[in-house]
């Protein structure tokens, strides 16, 4: 289900909304804020996206897609661009008379280029050694500007070619990605091409009424504007179908091969953008072979997005919302909430999950009971690694959830092997589990569910350790018992346990266990040490942790010693025994 937009005309408040649906590929990362363009770093992995509400430039490391740094603009940000060198970002803007420039070898704002008295420049880019600046003009026409990066200054064109240096406020610039060509669009349907080779615009020219959405230049003299190709005589070679509405996105990867995304339109723009009243459909991104452009459709792979695209609704009629990044492995689309990472082979055939079992985390060959942490094992269960310490804890992770008849549950850790999480405590005796992954869906899984089903939890016998001991901790020294640790005669002992089944209070599955009052068990267990009864003080879901229940006993003085004595937890009919050295 794509996010559903609400907003107030005010503009005070909007609530997104998303609930994905297993055939939506991408992992969605939320940013707050209005984000106005994106750009891949050609030589680091990492990208920038613009917020222009808080006049930010955002960079995020291409692996982890956390923001690593904030770079300040001046007012109202508009557009960026990479010098051909990869040295320095610059950055346009609608109400500031400057570019500013952030070394990306420092990682620091330096010296801003100047605009002439009035100019605004509100679109840059980079072609061959020039830069161009496209400006609304305060007191004359909007003009189109060439800046000398080393003292920060810029002049307008006296013409551009054989053209009146006079452009739509809106203008649009966009640079081939090794600078040989820049196109400049409008919404008027204006198109006009600069040359670095002639160092002068040779091409302009207005085939449509209107246009906007997404913008792109290549290397191979091929453009693209709102849904249509054009050549580097900027004549229409090709249109895309709508999709799943307006332009939003789109990018070159080659000569042949493009990816671009579509989404809902708002009526009479033609373009993508977030309202109101967007509809309630998602965006797709797909992969185009352009030789097969209107001819053979079926070659195009459309996948759903989770969340539609980010669409032109700020301040300006077109977007650039897509970015494939420099490792090679990942495409960055913008949406209506951040942004969507995808896998570069998005479109590919991919495995449907499937589930081989179900298992106590805590103790593989315990039972499970409402409230059990369990491991679901099988293969194609994530398209990502992903682990959660959140409280509570999510119920999507990694664009994968699990239910149990229906149910969403709690999710820890989800990998392609193995999802770890909680059962409801209201989790039925027999449960269909369901694993629900941006690969599909898998087959029900049948689950047995005990109404109670202790278990005494198995754990490292030191950090670092492959060899797994029972969680049974001496209170003298907190330690685990151990044959260089064992039970004394007197000791005070805490036994990590799962399966207890309901407390009271109630704690709901996801949610840590509370303290004050503590969590303490419906059911009392019994444990015994070689069949003597041992006086349980406390048994319950152990404070401040998820799904894990502790018992604290005394050990009486009487107790039998040896190396290998066995300790039972027992509830209803159900029990769990381990074996523990006891001294004197």
């Amino acid at each position: 289900m794509p996010a559903n937009g609400s907003a107030w005309a005010n503009g005070c408040i909007r609530l997104l909304v998303t609930v994905p649906d297993p055939d939506q590929k991408g992992t969605m990362v939320n940013v707050p804020g209005l984000l106005v363009d994106l750009v891949a770093d050609p030589v680091r992995n990492q990208f920038y996206a613009l917020r222009q509400d808080n006049n930010q430039v955002m960079v995020f490391d291409g692996t982890s897609y956390k923001q690593i740094a904030t770079f300040r603009t001046s007012n109202t940000p508009m557009q960026m661009a990479i010098t051909p060198d990869g040295a320095y970002l610059l950055v346009g803007h609608d109400n500031a008379q400057t570019i500013s420039v952030f070394d990306l070898n420092a990682m620091q704002a330096v010296a801003p280029i100047r605009m002439p008295l009035g100019l605004y420049p509100r679109s840059v880019a980079v072609a061959g050694g020039m830069i161009l600046v496209a400006s609304r003009n305060f007191t004359a026409p909007n003009q189109i500007s060439s800046v000398d990066f080393n003292s920060r200054t810029a002049v307008a064109f006296p013409s551009l070619g054989p053209f009146a240096n006079s452009v739509n406020v809106d203008t649009k610039l966009v640079a081939s990605p090794h600078g040989a060509f820049v196109m400049a669009v409008s919404p008027d349907g204006t198109a006009m091409l600069y040359d670095s080779n002639a160092g002068a615009f040779t091409v302009m020219r207005k085939d449509y009424s209107a246009l906007g959405g997404a913008y792109a230049a290549s290397d191979v003299g091929q453009f693209m504007v709102d849904h249509y190709l054009l050549d580097n005589s900027l004549v229409q070679t090709g249109v895309f179908d709508l999709g799943a509405g307006g332009s939003s996105g789109f990018s070159f990867l080659d000569a042949l091969n493009v990816i671009r995304t579509t989404g809902p339109v708002v009526p009479g723009s033609g373009t993508a953008a977030a309202s109101a009243d967007t509809p309630n459909t998602p965006g797709v991104i797909e992969r185009v072979n352009l030789s097969n452009l209107g001819r053979d459709t079926s070659l195009t792979r459309t996948i759903a997005l989770p969340l539609f695209p980010a669409g032109a609704n700020t301040g300006s009629a077109f977007i650039r919302t897509l970015a494939p990044l420099s490792n090679g492995n990942t495409i960055i689309s913008l949406t209506q909430s951040g942004f969507t990472v995808l896998p570069w082979n998005f479109d590919a055939t991919t495995a449907q999950p499937q589930i081989a079992n179900a298992v106590n985390t805590a103790n593989p060959v315990g039972g499970l009971t409402g409230g059990s942490l369990v491991s679901v094992d099988g293969s194609s269960l994530s398209a990502a690694s992903a682990s959660s310490n959140a409280t509570p804890a999510p119920t999507t992770l990694g664009s994968s959830c699990v239910t149990i008849n229906g149910a969403l549950i709690p999710l820890f850790m989800v990998s392609s092997g193995q999802i770890n999480g909680q059962l409801p405590l209201n989790a039925p005796s027999t449960g269909q589990l369901i694993v629900y992954s941006p690969n599909g869906i898998s087959s029900p899984f049948t689950l047995n569910v005990q109404p109670v089903a202790p278990s005494v939890i198995q754990v490292p016998s030191s950090p670092g350790s492959t060899t797994v001991v029972p969680a049974v901790y001496r209170d003298s020294d907190n330690l685990l018992v151990t044959l260089t640790n064992p039970v004394h005669k007197g000791d005070q002992l805490t036994i990590y346990v799962s399966g207890l089944g309901p407390t009271s209070p109630a704690v709901n599955a996801g949610q840590p266990s509370p303290s004050n009052p503590p969590a303490v068990v419906l059911l009392a267990p019994t444990v015994t040490l070689d069949g003597v009864t041992l006086p349980v003080t406390f048994a319950g879901l152990t404070p401040g942790q998820i799904g894990i229940y502790q018992i604290n006993v005394n050990v009486p003085q009487g107790i039998t010693q040896g190396l290998s004595i066995p300790l039972m937890v027992a509830q209803g009919d159900a029990s769990s025994t381990v074996n523990v050295r006891v001294v004197q």
